[in-house]
């Protein structure tokens, strides 16, 4: 179990999936990534690509976002993730895609666009990243959404993420222990989604 760290439903106890497929994202880390957001969270819309237990996603509702799309694939996740919605009573603001991330882009075309988005992939970099070249972010995100995107340096020597993907461009990157989190914007001129 983890807790969500701010917000309306702070301390509540989140289930996670079982195994060790999933890493749910550490609390200190979600703090620091809400606390930067604060104002971009509000009455937001917010994708959870490769959405684990959901932590991510639930912090955003927790903080007064208005809407988010999980996206998963592994069974447990699913099942921790439903369990989750239940406990907080969030079934009106949430929508549970269980699709793997490169099969859902249609199916999120009626959400879109999104204010926010948050990706953390399995640590085995490649072939996971290749959802910010897939993406259609000209349409999947407002005009200025940003993604946010958890990786780890250790997946593979010399990685990195690019500094732009499409429309995206890299306005931030930090280290926060074996973790990297990568921010990328919408550019400016970039056709706005919706």
């Amino acid at each position: 179990m983890i807790q969500i760290v701010g917000g309306k439903f702070r301390s509540q106890k989140l289930e996670v999936p079982t195994g060790r497929n999933t890493r749910p994202t550490q609390s200190k880390l979600r703090e620091t990534i809400f606390n930067t957001l604060q104002a971009e969270v509000l009455e937001s819309k917010v994708l959870d690509l490769y959405s684990g237990s959901g932590a991510l996603g639930f912090e955003a509702i927790s903080r007064g976002a208005d809407y988010v799309v999980f996206v998963e694939n592994a069974s447990s996740a699913i099942g921790a993730i439903k369990k989750n919605i239940d406990s907080l009573q969030v079934k009106e603001k949430c929508r549970l895609l269980a699709y793997p991330v490169e099969r859902v882009w249609t199916k999120l075309e009626a959400d879109s666009p999104f204010d926010l988005v948050f990706a953390d992939p399995p640590y085995r970099f490649g072939k996971d990243m290749d959802f910010l070249r897939e993406a259609p972010w000209s349409t999947l995100l407002t005009s200025d959404g940003k993604v946010l995107v958890e990786w780890s340096p250790e997946s593979k020597t010399d990685c990195y993420l690019d500094e732009n993907y499409g429309p995206l461009i890299k306005i931030r990157e930090k280290k926060y222990g074996d973790t990297v989190l990568t921010t990328f914007q919408k550019r400016k001129n970039a056709q706005v989604g919706g």
